[in-house]
């Protein structure tokens, strides 16, 4: 399962925790996602480098719903796709996320408030049968987004630490907005 993945530190932002940046280790065991389907937003968006751009469709995960279920239980990702990660508020640089459940490797970009990337990790699949097993993939920034995509996009695109994500199309987003993780082409985040 990739996404809003802190199978241990995080179940959901409980206000006054999430005020007061505390971290509950241990808490309830995990569930897992929804048993029916889970619908995604969906937006084009485009990673602008010094020297080039970069577009992908990407499905938005904005609910704790959509953040939990994440990529996991596909089979693979289509190659100039990928999941956006839209966080509010801004997580903390200790929130990561974790593998279980999707099998093959991706590459996640994690962004500032202003779709600035700020650290590109790899992460590998879990095969573990216990979610707590795996690994949890932490950036050490905060961040108000992360993008999943295929291994090596990333890479293959030149895209890296300092490019800027941009909204072009929000597709069937029904509001309008991607809130801060993502800046509209042309735009500060909003």
């Amino acid at each position: 399962m990739t996404g809003a993945k802190n199978p241990r530190p995080f179940r959901g932002w409980l206000p006054g925790l999430a005020v007061l940046g505390v971290v509950v280790a241990g808490c309830s065991g995990w569930a897992p996602p929804s048993s029916g389907p889970v619908a995604f937003d969906t937006a084009a968006v485009s990673i602008v480098s010094e020297g080039d751009t970069a577009s992908l469709q990407v499905e938005v995960a904005r609910t704790e719903e959509q953040q939990e279920q994440g990529l996991s239980g596909r089979s693979d990702l289509d190659p100039d796709a990928g999941m956006l990660f839209v966080f509010e508020p801004i997580r903390p640089d200790t929130a990561g996320f974790w593998m279980w459940g999707t099998p093959f490797p991706v590459d996640i970009a994690f962004m500032d408030e202003d779709g600035t990337i700020v650290e590109i990790l790899e992460m590998a699949p879990c095969t573990a049968a216990d979610p707590d097993d795996c690994p949890v993939y932490v950036p050490g920034v905060p961040h108000a987004s992360a993008l999943e995509v295929n291994r090596s996009w990333f890479e293959s695109h030149g895209v890296g630490v300092g490019d800027r994500l941009l909204v072009t199309d929000d597709g069937e987003d029904s509001n309008g907005s991607l809130g801060e993780g993502g800046a509209r082409n042309g735009g500060a985040g909003e």
